[in-house]
This record gives structure tokens, sequence and C-alpha cells, in this order.
């Protein structure tokens, strides 16, 4: 759904003014930073996949060399999620050398 349709279909009002529209711009920087901080405290501290996902309400995937995660390789990763997907992946990729 497009920002302007949710803006449409919510109560919020829809900023008329360059000063309006600026605020609204800096309130959602705000709300995305807050996501992008949340994601990375889950990315940092999850053990699992299972706990990654849920942790970020999401499809997760851990790769880790040692067989820890999901998968052993990045590609490997990446080649699991479905072609044309809607949905996000986060892919949490452990400490190791990648080659």
């Amino acid at each position: 759904m497009s920002r302007a349709l949710q803006l449409a279909q919510s109560s919020q009002k829809i900023p008329e003014t360059r000063e309006e529209v600026i605020a609204s711009f800096a309130s959602w920087i705000q709300r995305v930073g807050e996501k992008h901080d949340a994601w990375e405290r889950a990315a940092k501290s999850a053990a699992t996949a299972d706990e990654f996902a849920s942790m970020v309400g999401k499809t997760g995937i851990v790769v880790d060399q040692s067989g820890a995660g999901n998968f052993k390789t990045v590609n490997e990763a990446l080649s699991s999620i479905p072609e044309h997907s809607k949905s996000p992946v986060f892919i949490k990729v452990n400490a190791g050398t990648y080659k």
C-alpha cells in the first residue's frame, strides 16, 4: 500500500505546506531509524534464526559457517528466498570469513 493511500485512509492529516512535509518526513525518518536500531539489536543478540525472526517480527535466516544457522553460505541463504517475494526476509550473517 502506498504511503499516500495509507495517509488518505488514516486520520492523519496530509501535509499541505512545505514545513508540514518536512516535519512529516523527519518523523518518518525517526521511525525508520528506530526500526533499524531494533533490528540491529536483534541481529547482534539472537542466537538462532527463529529467535531473530521473532525479535524482528519477520522471516529471519541465519548464515553460520559452522552449521549453527539455517545455511553455511550467504549464497545458499539468498537462493532460498523465493523470487519476487513480497515479504521482507532478514538475513543475519554470523562472524566469519565467507569465500
